[in-house]
C-alpha cells in the first residue's frame, strides 16, 4: 500500500461501468478538479465546457501519471494490476465528491456493464492507462483533413496482432507496410488524416481494394515476405490504399475481443514525409513517421523504447516521449 487512495477504478468492466455512471456529463467550472485533469491532457486547448462523456481513454493512477502530470495534479483512479485493482485503498466520500456528478451535472445514466468494454494498456510491465466506451460505439469516421485523436500499443495482447511488422517504407525486405493506430478521445495526441478512405467493413473493404487493384493492374498484390496474419491480410489494405492515393485509412474493425476503429497511415504518407526513416527505425516501437501533435499544436517527441505511444509531462512544456 502506498498511503494513496482511490474514488474509482476501471480495471473491469464493472467498475468501469460505476466509473462512467457516475463522473458528471459536463465540466464547465475552472475550480473543478476535472479541470486539472484535462489540462494535463490538452494544456491549452482545453475550452470549457467541455463533455466530460466523450472520454474514452483514461489515464491510470500512480507513477506514470506522477510523470505526465509533474507530480502536482491528483487523479484518484486505482492502478490495475491482473484487471484487478493494485495497491490502492478507497478515498473517503468527501475527497470523492468534487469528482463525482451532482444533479446538475449527472445527465443520463450511460450504459450497463454488458454495454462497457475495457482495453488495459500497458507499459514496462505496468498498466498505466485503459481505453473505456460502449461496445460499438468507437466509430466516428471522419473527413479528408481532419485530425482525429490517437493511441499507438506494440507487444499489447489482444491489441496489437505483429508490432514487429509496422510502418515500412519500401524494400526488398519489407515492401510498402503501414502504420497502424487507434483512435480513442482523451489521448490529447491528433493525426492528421490527410487524403482519407473510409472502411465501415474491414474485411469486405479489404476485398474490394484487391478487386479493383487486380482489375487496374492485371496482377494480384505482392505477397509479404513473413507469414503472419498481418503481413498477409492486412498489409494487403495499407499496400492498395497507398496504390489508390489514399494517405490514410479508416477502418471499423468489430470481429476482435476488444471492437477497435484502426486508422492506418499508408506509405504514400509515412514515406513521403520522412522519406529517410526505414523499417528498422520503427520495428518494436510505437514511434511513426509522421507528425503525431498535441492538442495545442506542439509536436510530439517519440521514443522508442515505449511500448504505448503517449506524450509524457504536462501538454503545454517541451515534451520528450510521444
Amino acid at each position: 500500500m502506498d498511503g494513496r487512495c482511490a474514488c474509482f477504478s476501471v480495471c473491469d468492466a464493472a467498475n468501469a461501468t460505476r466509473f462512467l455512471n457516475a463522473i458528471p456529463h459536463w465540466v464547465d467550472a475552472p475550480t473543478s478538479p476535472w479541470t486539472a485533469y484535462l489540462r494535463v491532457v490538452y494544456g491549452s486547448a482545453l475550452a470549457l465546457p467541455f463533455e466530460l462523456r466523450r472520454l474514452e481513454f483514461f489515464h491510470l493512477g500512480g507513477s506514470a501519471w506522477d510523470a505526465r502530470s509533474g507530480g502536482g495534479v491528483p487523479w484518484p483512479m486505482a492502478a490495475c494490476k491482473n484487471r484487478r485493482v493494485h495497491n490502492w485503498r478507497p478515498c473517503d466520500a468527501r475527497a470523492c465528491a468534487p469528482w463525482r456528478a451532482t444533479d446538475a451535472t449527472r445527465g443520463a445514466p450511460v450504459v450497463a456493464e454488458a454495454d462497457v468494454n475495457v482495453q488495459l494498456l500497458s507499459d514496462g510491465g505496468d498498466d498505466v492507462a485503459a481505453v473505456v466506451r460502449r461496445r460499438g460505439a468507437h466509430w466516428r469516421p471522419v473527413g479528408n483533413g481532419s485530425r482525429v485523436e490517437v493511441v499507438r500499443t506494440c507487444g499489447q495482447r489482444g491489441v496489437s496482432l505483429a508490432p514487429w511488422e509496422a510502418c515500412t517504407c519500401a524494400s526488398a525486405s519489407a515492401p510498402l507496410y503501414g502504420c497502424w493506430l487507434l483512435t480513442a478521445l482523451g489521448t490529447g495526441m491528433t493525426l492528421d488524416l490527410r487524403r482519407t478512405l473510409v472502411l465501415p467493413r474491414k474485411q469486405p473493404g479489404i476485398a474490394e481494394l484487391f478487386r479493383a487493384y487486380t482489375a487496374s493492374t492485371g496482377s494480384v498484390p505482392p505477397e509479404a515476405p513473413s507469414k503472419t496474419l498481418r503481413s498477409l491480410f492486412d498489409r494487403h489494405l495499407a499496400f492498395l490504399a497507398s496504390h489508390f492515393g489514399y494517405e490514410t485509412v479508416q477502418v471499423r474493425y468489430d470481429s476482435l475481443s476488444h471492437p477497435v476503429s484502426e486508422v492506418v497511415i499508408t506509405t504514400r504518407y509515412a514515406c513521403t514525409v520522412a522519406p529517410e526513416q526505414r523499417y528498422e527505425a520503427f520495428r518494436k516501437s510505437p514511434c511513426v513517421p509522421v507528425p503525431v501533435m498535441r492538442a495545442n499544436g506542439s509536436a510530439c517527441v517519440c521514443n522508442h523504447g515505449r511500448r504505448l505511444l503517449n506524450c509524457d509531462g504536462p501538454a503545454d512544456t517541451i515534451l520528450v516521449n510521444s
